[in-house]
């Protein structure tokens, strides 16, 4: 949390947001790294039945990280820029980068390669979290975007809003590319709808918004059913209907989003605590030299496919 007049506006709903954002992720991470690591040849009904369980929980990772970053554009644009908090979130990831790969020397671990040392001691450049390198670098030009939201006006900040949905949301449904796309310029659009929808120049309109996000769903849903055959590794074809830029992903994050910023929760101290250590949760359980031991070793999620209690 913020100082205290922030505390006030950043109450607890959020945190909660917070949260759940980060257990999708985390449940994203857990099919993706540990179920669908593995081919499984099998077609009974309780393997289409988990096949089909996974992949939905699947789509849920990206649509945590859309919603990290709108929470960021809703909060950061109403801030001014610390290097503390830059510097804060460079050191933590950091610490858990080189943590874990002294951990794994320490325990024996024979694979660490030049390649891995170089990547542990570079997490940023080399690409370790690739959230991250992504947060900080939008952290870095939270200033700039900050700008754009406070100077323009409310019908110049829609238009802006509107032409990259076009171009990154919409049309990859009919030619399957996003113009000009990348990672970082679509998490600076989804600061910006934080950022609009946090100063009143967007109105999320609760009844459309459920009705788009259901019609996404159901969307997935028929996608999921088609390509689940006869492997999980089929299922793999419709992870594009899951990507950061879809209307799948947008849709539902924003009805997650316009759900939470409208519970009236009090500033429940559990949940904050609870919250402040999300960041910490991801930097952990997706470190890779944790992946293996954690999905593989210790929770054994590539056997589970064929078991009835998975479900």
């Amino acid at each position: 949390m913020e100082a205290n007049s922030q505390k006030n506006i950043r109450s607890s709903n959020f945190e909660l947001l917070r949260i759940v954002a980060m257990f999708m992720i985390v449940l994203h991470h857990c099919t993706v790294h540990g179920v669908f690591s593995y081919w499984h040849n099998n077609t009974t009904f309780i393997h289409h039945i988990n096949n089909f369980l996974c992949s939905f929980l699947a789509s849920g990772g990206k649509i945590g990280v859309t919603i990290f970053v709108l929470i960021s554009g809703y909060f950061l644009c109403m801030q001014d820029f610390k290097i503390s908090r830059l510097l804060k979130i460079y050191l933590n990831t950091l610490f858990y980068s080189i943590f874990f790969m002294l951990l794994s020397l320490l325990i024996g671990n024979h694979f660490v390669s030049s390649k891995m040392l170089r990547v542990s001691l570079m997490p940023f450049s080399c690409h370790a979290y690739w959230f991250m390198t992504a947060y900080l670098l939008l952290y870095m030009f939270s200033p700039l975007l900050n700008t754009i939201l406070r100077n323009c006006e409310p019908k110049q900040i829609r238009i802006y809003l509107l032409l990259p949905a076009i171009l990154w949301i919409f049309i990859p449904i009919i030619i399957n590319t996003g113009l000009f796309y990348s990672i970082l310029v679509y998490f600076f659009y989804l600061y910006l709808i934080g950022g609009a929808v946090r100063l009143g120049y967007i109105n999320i309109k609760s009844k459309f918004l459920n009705l788009f996000a259901l019609a996404a769903v159901v969307y997935l849903i028929i996608n999921i059913i088609l390509h689940e055959q006869h492997a999980v590794i089929n299922l793999w074809k419709c992870f594009k209907y899951m990507e950061l830029n879809t209307v799948y992903t947008l849709a539902v994050s924003l009805f997650i989003f316009n759900y939470f910023s409208k519970l009236n929760l009090k500033n429940n101290k559990f949940i904050n605590y609870i919250s402040a250590s999300i960041f910490g949760v991801y930097l952990l359980h997706d470190n890779f030299f944790v992946r293996p031991y954690l999905w593989h070793k210790i929770f054994h999620v590539h056997t589970l496919m064929n078991d009835k209690f998975f479900c």
